[in-house]
């Protein structure tokens, strides 16, 4: 091995490493966060919050390493990927610690205690998003595409939790008097969760397209404009967003009791601006 491939080889370690302590960085921090809000731990929220700063530090010491090492080694193919990843991945790390943030002031503001049926389940919630956090960050460090797809079916996963504990705290709400701020509270803090699994799927898909180049399919969408009589607003809509973003997505319209066909002064005023003629 030459000088400059131990160099190379050496910086993407560094990187690596880093990512690594960023994550211990996180990991701490959202455990900080919900344990604040499930205790009332004021004085633990507070140094979660104020713990941000070295997080945000440490996103831009990664970021100057980055562009430190496109400087040094003009990287090309796998190694270029690394870096495009590393880049995209201290966003998402970055994201999670702002969550970190809102969960624990969440917990500075909250004024009764959180039921336990809805303490349980966010607890079960942290502990998985913070356990597929884990796993992403570990796929990343060793270059497994394997691992990060397995993490990726973990974290589907989290959308069937999710429902059934948004159900949960709607069922508690109705039964018990629980403040309205506090409500919004745990949604909040539900939603947040939700969100750290995400960020952690964002962090798989950077793993799988740094390792093997292959990128994340782009999604495709279907957009339906519904009205009662399907003869004028949900044509116009559907004529506006083909013509505003043709690429965006495939567009139809409906109605509940469709008319046999448009009104003519829609059609007219579609002829005029340009919007063209009903699909």
């Amino acid at each position: 091995m030459t000088h400059y491939e131990e160099r190379l080889g050496r910086d993407l370690q560094v990187l690596r490493e880093k990512v690594a302590a960023l994550g211990l960085l996180l990991d701490a921090a959202l455990g900080s966060a919900v344990r604040a809000f499930l205790e009332r731990d004021r004085n633990l929220a507070s140094e979660t919050i104020l713990g941000d700063q070295p997080v945000n530090r440490a996103t831009r010491e990664l970021d100057r390493l980055c562009h430190a090492f496109v400087v040094r080694h003009l990287p090309s193919a796998g190694h270029l990927r690394t870096i495009s990843a590393v880049l995209r991945l201290s966003v998402a790390l970055e994201r999670v610690g702002d969550y970190a943030v809102s969960i624990s002031r969440e917990a500075v503001q909250s004024t009764s205690p959180t039921p336990v049926t809805v303490a349980r389940d966010i607890e079960m919630m942290a502990e998985q998003a913070r356990s597929v956090l884990r796993q992403s960050l570990k796929a990343f460090h060793e270059q497994s595409p394997d691992l990060a797809r397995g993490t990726m079916a973990m974290e589907t996963q989290n959308d069937t939790v999710y429902r059934k504990v948004y159900r949960d705290l709607l069922a508690e709400a109705e039964s018990r008097d629980i403040p309205v701020r506090d409500t919004f509270a745990f949604l909040v803090i539900l939603g947040r969760l939700e969100r750290i699994a995400d960020q952690a799927k964002n962090i798989c898909e950077e793993t799988i397209f740094a390792v093997t180049g292959e990128v994340k399919r782009a999604r495709a969408f279907r957009i339906l404009f519904i009205d009662d009589r399907n003869a004028g607003a949900s044509l116009l809509a559907e004529a506006v967003a083909r013509k505003a973003f043709p690429q965006g997505a495939s567009y139809a319209s409906a109605g509940w009791d469709p008319a046999p066909g448009a009104d003519p002064a829609v059609l007219a005023f579609m002829d005029a601006r340009g919007l063209g003629s009903p699909a």
